[in-house]
């Protein structure tokens, strides 16, 4: 019997560590609408994603753990979001990371890019600022708001 209870238990601490490794926050479950705006408070690009918890390749010395955003969508068909960026390449290559209560999401395998998307995380909508940061600055480019469709 104690064999048997034991086995249970180990199995039983797996899964809670394979779920604390591969599952996502699940405040960030289901899918999401992502617009953001201009300093004029314009709607510059609209985005359906998805959060994962793949890794994103590490090509640059970015701090954090940071994971692959799944874009389903983008509107409009010229990227003013990331205006600099190949359409293709936006949907390969934004990412996340949580710290604490704020998310922040950028395009961390194009070095030097210093676009993002930082603001405070709950459990149906994200409000924040989109910033560009230099060397040791950071320029408003407007805001954004995250808010869920589903799960």
């Amino acid at each position: 019997m104690r064999i048997l209870l034991r086995f249970v238990c180990v199995i039983a601490l797996s899964i809670v560590i394979y779920i604390e490794m591969f599952a996502i926050d699940s405040r960030l479950e289901g899918t999401w609408e992502l617009t953001v705006y201009n300093l004029s408070k314009v709607r510059i690009a609209t985005l359906v994603i998805e959060f994962t918890n793949d890794d994103t390749e590490e090509l640059c010395s970015v701090v954090g753990d940071w994971k692959k955003i799944e874009v389903i969508s983008y509107s409009p068909t010229k990227n003013s979001f990331f205006p600099d960026v190949d359409l293709g390449i936006l949907y390969q290559e934004l990412s996340y990371r949580i710290e604490s209560e704020n998310l922040s999401i950028g395009m961390n395998s194009i070095c030097d890019y210093g676009k993002y998307l930082k603001g405070s995380l709950n459990d149906s909508e994200v409000v924040g600022s989109y910033d560009e940061w230099g060397w040791e600055q950071r320029k408003s480019l407007g805001t954004f708001k995250i808010k869920r469709l589903g799960t």
